[in-house]
């Protein structure tokens, strides 16, 4: 008789977004090492949110629901932070800059890879990286001054795209499942650092293992 796991689920809302990071993508071939630029970290976030957009459609034959199907759409990845700086902006959308002074032309939006880490009311927490997004422009606005003071937010949404050599759109881990050989500390200090060290901690022969004491030799 099959035995039942049991798993002990515990609700924790969330209650924070940080550590926005992104990487531009530097090579994405199917059967290759997944190859990203160096990380940037872009303090302000306000919201993030990943939108899978999959579809699930039922198929009636016979009278009854004969087959469901389904399958992944294009996810889409919005962000919701205090205005990107021209330059970075300018980099994701693929303008010209000379001497700081940006020409917004045609975009040209390159792949990059996106990071971030949600913490819960518990403490756990869960770390993300979006493997190819390209970026869209977001509206840039003002209003007259007033006798008050008006935070606003830019939104930027990206439009994301499968991994050929990591064959998903992204990768994350909680700090309540740790994978085998890695401990939260490692987490805080590799995961944004190295999107490529992220994606090889899945593989339990990569991690590094504790040195070793040298055999002795044979007596005699």
């Amino acid at each position: 008789m099959k035995q039942v796991k049991q798993v002990r689920v515990k609700p924790a809302p969330d209650n924070g977004v940080e550590l926005l990071h992104y990487a531009k993508v530097l090579e994405d071939i199917a059967g290759k090492p997944f190859k990203c630029g160096e990380s940037t970290h872009i303090p302000g976030t306000v919201q993030v949110e990943y939108t899978p957009n999959a579809s699930s459609e039922t198929y009636f034959a016979d009278n009854i629901a004969y087959i469901v199907s389904s399958q992944t759409g294009a996810p889409v990845l919005t962000i919701e932070r205090a205005k990107v700086p021209s330059e970075i902006e300018a980099e994701w959308l693929g303008y010209i800059v000379k001497n700081n002074i940006v020409f917004e032309g045609q975009i040209n939006p390159i792949e990059i890879c996106v990071g971030y880490m949600i913490t819960s009311t518990d403490g756990h927490e869960r770390f993300v990286w979006v493997l190819k997004a390209k970026a869209a422009p977001s509206p840039d606005g003002a209003s007259t001054k007033t006798g008050s003071i008006a935070f606003k937010n830019a939104n930027y949404t990206m439009n994301c795209a499968m991994s050929a050599a990591v064959e998903c759109f992204r990768i994350k881990v909680d700090t309540s499942a740790l994978p085998e050989g890695v401990t939260r500390e490692m987490l805080h200090e590799k995961w944004f650092t190295d999107p490529e060290w992220a994606i090889s901690i899945a593989d339990k022969e990569a991690l590094p293992t504790e040195p070793t004491e040298p055999p002795e030799p044979p007596v005699g």
